[in-house]
């Protein structure tokens, strides 16, 4: 049965009660139908849609009231459910940081050997290349010609920036100007 066609008509009364109707899974739908009939005195096991848009047009005012009533305690429902579904996201969330924080403590105590290696190895000789570089850059520039000079002078602005090349750039065109 197509529950939505009547949310249209039933959100004028009980716009909560509607809404479920019209974009709630199996479980907001059968509260909604289950408030509206019981609000409307249907048996909500046999009642169809079209049973159920015919006793609302036909409602009277105590029904009218009744639905309003049905609507506040079925929105109470809904957010009695979507905070009991918070706090499970909540708590499950929780429970995956602590349990990241636990496994990165024990990683910390216990220590991975190739990693604290490899950091131990690869930190001290990056400095060290680093420092090659640079300090090779501006003794190989006698050497070489102006389009690897430039070529140079781009890597060195690109790992140290532009003002390292700045102030190497004197040094290398006094070194070429003296290579001869």
């Amino acid at each position: 049965m197509d529950w939505a066609k009547i949310a249209q008509t039933v959100g004028k009364i009980a716009p909560t009660i509607a809404a479920s109707l019209a974009t709630g899974g199996a479980s907001g739908v059968t509260m909604a139908i289950v408030g509206l009939c019981g609000a409307l005195g249907l048996d909500s096991a046999t009642a169809t849609p079209d049973a159920v848009q015919a006793a609302i047009v036909g409602a009277t005012p105590e029904q009218l009231q009744a639905i309003r009533q049905a609507d506040q305690k079925h929105q109470e429902v809904v957010m009695q459910a979507g905070l009991a579904a918070l706090a499970t996201v909540t708590q499950a969330a929780q429970a995956d940081m602590a349990d990241t924080r636990n496994l990165a403590a024990q990683e910390i105590a216990k220590g991975n050997v190739w990693t604290t290696a490899a950091a131990a190895l690869v930190r001290p000789l990056w400095g060290i290349g680093s420092f090659v570089i640079v300090a090779g850059s501006v003794v190989m520039a006698a050497k070489l010609d102006s389009a690897v000079k430039d070529l140079i002078e781009l890597v060195v602005e690109f790992y140290f920036g532009s003002r390292l090349v700045e102030k190497l750039t004197p040094h290398i065109a006094e070194v070429m100007n003296n290579k001869g």
